[in-house]
């Protein structure tokens, strides 16, 4: 169980693998839990004191397990689209993989990394 803070007053304990994922490494699972706090904060994020001057607590909190109930059910609304809740936040890890890789590397290796990576995804040539 880990804990994702969703607000100034608004703090839910989950478990991980109710989101799709297995074990991971404390990177990963620091990664898995700032993306989830991320998604679940917008959900409430227009939910304001100034508007709703009586409930926007209950509101907020009720927009938050509304969220987490829809993740847990595998559902990630985008625009017209629904996504992997896990795929997302394991491209996020990947990206942050390939950024700690290039940081180990000198900058003439990080060179010569990029060219391999260019010439691979340049398009074949036919043969004459």
């Amino acid at each position: 169980m880990v804990t994702l803070q969703l607000g100034k007053a608004i703090a839910r304990s989950v478990d991980l693998a109710d989101f799709g994922f297995g074990e991971l490494s404390p990177v990963a699972q620091h990664i898995a839990i700032k993306g989830l706090e991320n998604v679940v904060k917008d959900t409430h994020a227009g939910i304001t004191k100034k508007d709703n001057p009586n409930d926007y607590q209950e509101l907020s909190e009720a927009a938050v397990d509304k969220k987490l109930a829809a993740l847990r059910a595998g559902d990630l609304r985008t625009i017209a689209t629904r996504i992997d809740v896990a795929a997302a936040v394991k491209s996020a890890i990947t990206k942050l993989t390939f950024e700690e890789f290039m940081a180990s590397k000198t900058p003439d290796e990080q060179a010569a990394f990029m060219a391999q990576m260019a010439a691979m995804s340049e398009p074949k040539k036919k043969k004459a």
